[in-house]
């Protein structure tokens, strides 16, 4: 209990915050409808293979070749 270092901005212990679950689940909620609603495609000249999955030095893990995806509406909704 409190110890969830991985949420810094939440903090941890004693005075975590106590919106941590509903925060957790809100972008949980999103990234679900985001996913369920939208077929997503690479740009026509990438393939999988061609993703470069490295990541920038510093602080955060951040891809230092940011990933280009297209969203299309599922025709079916």
């Amino acid at each position: 209990m409190g110890t969830n270092f991985e949420f810094v901005p939440f903090g941890s212990g004693r005075r975590m915050c106590p919106g941590i679950n509903f925060g957790v689940t809100s972008i949980e909620f999103a990234l679900a409808q985001m996913l369920y609603y939208f077929n997503w495609q690479l740009p026509s000249e990438l393939t999988p293979k061609d993703i470069d999955m490295t990541e920038d030095d510093g602080l955060l893990a951040v891809k230092k070749v940011p990933l280009a995806a297209t969203p299309t509406l599922h025709s079916s909704l």
